[in-house]
């Protein structure tokens, strides 16, 4: 068998096939996708897949770009298979270096891309992972909407600007303009449940060690995002600030560096026009939707529609074909 580079793109592609033939129709797709990567490494070192070492296999692995453990564990178990056939069929005489890797190895090739947006799904995940109602519903905000100059219409919200049963927020801006949007139920849970903290988890619960205190006091007054009680009797909404602080937080938390109130608040805007893309409402109505929820004018949504709010992006992301 000669070691040669066929046209379609996979390194010693007859004997690759006839193992692929060998599995059903969803397995075939994923294996001939991991050969097409993998045969860049075997025409380099002019050697075939089933005779990589443990090292060369490691070093190959990262090149998947596995964004999560178990996409990572599922790449060294498709190899792991393909060496496995060699050595049964003659292919190769030796020991499956992967035969004896623990589950951690396998996980361990997680290349995570740096993201600009995330999906509602994502989200959603990110909000469960917030240990604090004070901190999750700031978060939240913006990808409903909810923003303002300078986090304005999120630290200016009260208690009495909610309607649970109606799914409304009355929100007021920096210059004190008023408008009402409709929210979700998630919003208004993390709503009720800040309201009801008393005390702020620091870190996300994940202090540093030798931290005074894991916990601050709350101030007590109407408003639903509170600042930390430093012993001065406060009655005012919270500083603007207080949203980027509880932003780097959770940006650190989950290692997502460009998570801010911004990227956050695109990211509803695309979750938003994924949705009227689905429903076949993604015109000029369905962006006024949108504009309309978020804020902004024709101007803006001319430019947002030029940067990132369009089919392309939204496919992209949500991986829709």
């Amino acid at each position: 068998m000669s070691n040669i580079v066929y046209e379609d793109k996979m390194y010693n592609a007859e004997t690759k096939r006839e193992y692929i033939s060998i599995h059903k129709k969803g397995t075939q797709k994923n294996l001939e996708r991991i050969f097409k990567i993998t045969q860049v490494f075997e025409s380099d070192m002019n050697k075939e897949l089933y005779s990589f070492t443990r090292e060369e296999l490691r070093k190959l692995f990262f090149t998947f770009m596995a964004s999560t453990p178990s996409a990572s564990k599922s790449s060294v178990q498709y190899v792991s298979g393909y060496i496995d056939w060699a050595i049964d069929e003659g292919y190769f005489e030796g020991v499956n270096p992967l035969e004896t890797v623990d589950v951690r190895w396998k996980e361990q090739f997680v290349v995570k891309p740096e993201k600009n947006y995330w999906t509602d799904v994502e989200m959603k995940e990110m909000v469960k992972g917030i240990v604090s109602a004070q901190v999750a519903v700031v978060f939240y905000a913006p990808f409903i909407g909810i923003k303002g100059t300078e986090n304005s219409e999120i630290v200016n919200l009260k208690k009495t600007d909610i309607d649970a049963d109606a799914l409304t927020a009355r929100l007021i801006d920096q210059d004190k303009s008023i408008r009402m949007i409709g929210v979700d139920h998630d919003f208004i849970r993390l709503c009720q449940q800040a309201v009801k903290e008393e005390e702020f988890i620091k870190s996300n619960g994940n202090p540093e060690k030798g931290i005074k205190s894991e916990t601050a006091q709350l101030i007590s007054n109407e408003f639903i995002v509170r600042s930390v009680d430093i012993g001065v009797k406060n009655t005012q909404e919270a500083d603007g600030m207080v949203v980027y602080r509880r932003y780097s937080t959770v940006a650190e938390y989950f290692d997502e560096p460009k998570l801010n109130p911004t990227s956050v608040m695109y990211s509803g805007m695309l979750a938003k026009a994924k949705q009227l893309l689905l429903d076949g409402k993604l015109n000029k109505e369905g962006y006024k939707e949108i504009a309309e929820q978020f804020n902004f004018n024709e101007i803006t949504l001319r430019r947002y529609k030029d940067d990132f709010l369009n089919e392309r992006t939204i496919k992209e992301l949500y991986d829709i074909s």
